[in-house]
């Protein structure tokens, strides 16, 4: 295949801009203000763009050992990922079935032998699976 070089490129480029080549007609569209600060508009986004497709969250090698586990707050949910003791890792809502309390208090990473609830101590495995109430 045979590309043209960038030098022709720019010359073509600088061409169109002079009204001297043919090609596209330029782009003069404008964004307002209010795409990026509507919170309505935000919501749509969040739901569509970011809630229900995957996201990249961190790193196997934030996660090298069993029980390593990174808690934080993600577009208004929380979140832990955790690599569980058949070295598997995934992502849970940082919350207590019961009633919601926040598993893991701190943001941030962290070691941990098991999920323990601080309101009624219910106990979660590495794997998410509740072991005791």
């Amino acid at each position: 295949m045979n590309h043209p070089k960038p030098v022709t490129l720019i010359a073509t480029l600088a061409r169109r801009v002079a009204g001297d080549a043919a090609g596209p007609a330029a782009c003069n569209k404008r964004v307002p203000v209010s795409a990026y600060t509507d919170p309505q508009r935000y919501e749509v986004e969040r739901e569509r763009l970011f809630l229900n497709r995957p996201q990249v969250l961190g790193h196997a090698s934030q996660l090298a050992a069993a029980g390593d586990a990174i808690a934080w707050d993600w577009l208004g949910l929380p979140l832990l990922t955790l690599r569980d003791n058949a070295g598997n890792i995934a992502t849970f809502k940082n919350v207590c079935r019961h009633r919601g309390m926040r598993l893991v208090q701190d943001e941030g990473c962290t070691q941990l032998r098991s999920l323990v609830c601080p309101y009624h101590q219910w106990t979660y495995g590495l794997d998410g699976a509740l072991r005791n109430i």
